[in-house]
Formats: structure tokens, sequence, C-alpha cells
């Protein structure tokens, strides 16, 4: 997009097989989908752009028991806000290769839980998601 600023979509999908220490052999699969919008203001130099963005991310956290008698699934929301500062280099008007990272603060902390064991899994109030990427645009 044209100019200092620009909105952006995005959506991370993440999966993992937790477990209690004991017993072992009861733990869960968590799985996250996400998408986010975020509004940007880009600094350009050149060929290089340096987006900061900020925004918000809803997601559906979803985990499945394994190791019971009875293996419910559970679901829940799952929100957080975005602050994303990153780096693009822009060879052409459709292309550019990125490197950032989003720091992500959680609004809305869902945690999973085997009753009589407690707690198994809980995200965590602020994160770090790395990134690097191709990005494809649209003039």
């Amino acid at each position: 997009m044209r100019g200092p600023w620009r909105v952006e979509l995005a959506g991370t999908y993440a999966a993992r097989a937790l477990a209690y220490p004991e017993p072992a052999e009861v733990g869960a699969r968590v799985r996250l989908a996400t998408g986010a919008v975020r509004g940007c203001g880009v600094p350009r130099w050149r060929r290089l752009e340096f987006p900061i963005c900020a925004g918000l991310e809803l997601g559906y956290l979803h985990a499945v028991a394994r190791g019971v008698a009875d293996p419910r699934p559970a679901g829940d929301l799952w929100i957080a806000a975005q602050l994303s500062p990153g780096l693009a280099w822009a060879p052409t008007r459709v292309l550019a290769l990125t490197l950032g990272l989003d720091v992500l603060v959680a609004l809305r902390r869902p945690g999973f839980h085997v009753a009589g064991l407690g707690e198994l899994a809980r995200s965590q109030p602020v994160g770090l998601r790395p990134m690097l990427g191709i990005e494809a645009r649209f003039p």
C-alpha cells in the first residue's frame, strides 16, 4: 500500500501436546487458531521499510484430554493486544522480504485442567513471536 500507513491481516495456528508430570500418561492436545488486524505506520528509506504496527488478535484455544476415562473437548476465546515492529526490503512493488517481532499481551487467558489433577495449561500473560517471511502486495 502506498503512503506511510497500512492495514494488515494475519493468521496463526499452533498445536502442542502437554502432559502432567505424574501421571505422565494424562495430558492433552492443545491447539490455538488466531486472526489479527493491525494498523501500521511505515517509515521508509529507499527500498527499506520499518513498519511499526499495533493491533488486536482473537483466537480459539481448543484442548482434548488424553489418558482419562471421559476425554471431553474444551475450548475458549483467547484475546491479545499486539505491538509489532519490523523490517522489510521491497525489491519490487508487489514483493517484500520481511523480518518482525510480535509482542503479545494477553487480555483473556483461558486455561484447561483435568478434574483432580489441577491446571494443565494456561496461556502466558506476555509472549514474543519472531517472524521471517515473504510479503505479497496488492497495489
